[in-house]
């Protein structure tokens, strides 16, 4: 105990922390591999599998109001605990269920009256579909919430916990009901996973929001946040929408046989993003806190992306020598074993994603937007590639390989940004000038 004591002081909370989720993920991330790449494959028909993307994501596109607001929160809901305004934490979670109520029922109107034209883009005729994207969309408002109120407030170890809990719970929902019920028993488990995470979140910090506790208005306070939820609020709106569009697209504009081989590829080819679950939930907490305290972070944002970095192109290289082996390894994976090569562009393409959240997780953290510069306008012009090209007169018969289109403009879009990250945050001149001082020692 004494030893693990040592290595949690040398590690410091967010690499501990890290070090824990990362374990806790990776035995969620096992459930939600078989689940993908087993019983879905084997269970689900080919010509719906390409449906099962698009479907699961199409919840957040009406939330996207909240969860702009929502960045707001997660910001001062941590700066308040660490001053012990716990008033004002009340305050703000308060005023932040009162809005996700609101809007909840506003996006279940919506949603009903674009039920015909969503359920047509599917290519899904299951009315119970519907219905399930209704309560996944509601649960879209409700379960950020509770993830940032408990990042906020550093409930770790129930962070930590729901890594493990809501993909077991997914799993025996999918047992139970995927074969039978097929893209609508996929929703039901993905819908039990947030249902399970909830309660989870909820109950760790409860005590926080208790009737006890008087509120406290933080009507002091309007003009900062409105000034940080802006710029944080339009990143995580151009990320969203770029995590809808690009499945949706895949969707839309592929065959049958090349959207089911992208749920293949993409399942497996999103492994380095594994990365992301572990380390992002403690990063802003940690670098926010000792920003506000004016401490130096440039060490921790260094060594977050370059974790990212080479845990991805370890991940990514085995993709690209094993790739075709992999797909081999059972029937319901052979029939895809030609897109293979693909595993490695779809493996790189999230590894960079990972590097580009991470660096703009920290930049958020302590209040800076450079970013906006070069990832909105890059992240939107990606997007407007994707859904926009197929409308230009003459462009389908110019595109003769669409799935190797979408593959290379996703891929392109990641390696620009990053690109401009390196030359943001000088990390080269920056690692280059380290090394110098080492070696003068």
């Amino acid at each position: 105990m004494e030893m693990i004591g040592k290595i949690r002081s040398r590690l410091g909370p967010l690499w501990w922390n890290t070090a824990l989720m990362f374990v806790a993920s990776r035995m969620g991330d096992v459930v939600t591999l078989y689940i993908g790449m087993f019983l879905v494959p084997d269970l689900v028909d080919q010509a719906k599998l390409g449906a099962v993307l698009p479907a699961t994501r199409l919840a957040t596109i009406f939330a996207l109001p909240f969860l702009f607001v929502l960045t707001g929160g997660l910001k001062y809901i941590n700066v308040y605990y660490n001053q012990g305004e716990l008033g004002k934490v009340k305050a703000l979670i308060r005023d932040l269920s009162i809005l996700a109520a609101v809007l909840s029922f506003i996006s279940v109107g919506l949603l009903w009256f674009a039920r015909g034209a969503i359920m047509e883009r599917l290519k899904i005729e299951d009315s119970t579909v519907f219905v399930l994207i209704g309560a996944l969309t509601v649960m879209t408002f409700w379960n950020p919430l509770a993830f940032i109120a408990a990042q906020s407030l550093k409930r770790f170890k129930i962070l930590i916990a729901a890594k493990i809990v809501g993909p077991i719970a997914r799993l025996v929902a999918a047992l139970l009901l995927l074969a039978s019920f097929q893209v609508a028993g996929y929703l039901t488990a993905q819908l039990a996973l947030v249902l399970a995470v909830f309660v989870l979140l909820i109950s760790s910090f409860w005590h926080f929001v208790r009737p006890s506790v008087k509120a406290v208005s933080y009507r002091a306070d309007y003009k900062a946040i409105v000034a940080y939820t802006i710029p944080v609020g339009i990143c995580l709106i151009v990320e969203l929408s770029r995590q809808l569009v690009e499945p949706w697209v895949v969707r839309q504009r592929l065959s049958e046989v090349e959207s089911a081989a992208f749920y293949v590829v993409f399942t497996f080819g999103q492994i380095p993003l594994w990365v992301a679950p572990a380390l992002i939930p403690f990063l802003f907490p940690v670098v926010s806190e000792k920003h506000e305290r004016g401490e130096d972070t440039s060490k921790i944002h260094a060594q977050a992306l370059f974790i990212t970095l080479l845990i991805g192109a370890g991940i990514t290289v085995a993709f690209l020598f094993f790739g075709h082996f992999l797909l081999g390894l059972r029937d319901s994976w052979k029939v895809y074993q030609s897109y293979s090569g693909w595993l490695f562009i779809l493996s790189l393409s999230a590894s960079l994603t990972t590097f580009i959240v991470a660096h703009y997780t920290h930049e958020n953290a302590c209040r800076r937007y450079r970013y906006l510069y070069y990832l909105a306008p890059l992240t939107i012009l990606e997007l407007v590639i994707l859904y926009g090209i197929w409308a230009v007169p003459g462009a389908q018969g110019v595109i003769t390989n669409p799935f190797a289109f979408v593959m290379w403009t996703m891929l392109l879009a990641r390696v620009l940004i990053t690109i401009c990250i390196f030359l943001e945050a000088r990390l080269i001149p920056n690692f280059i000038e380290s090394c110098k001082l080492r070696l003068q020692q």
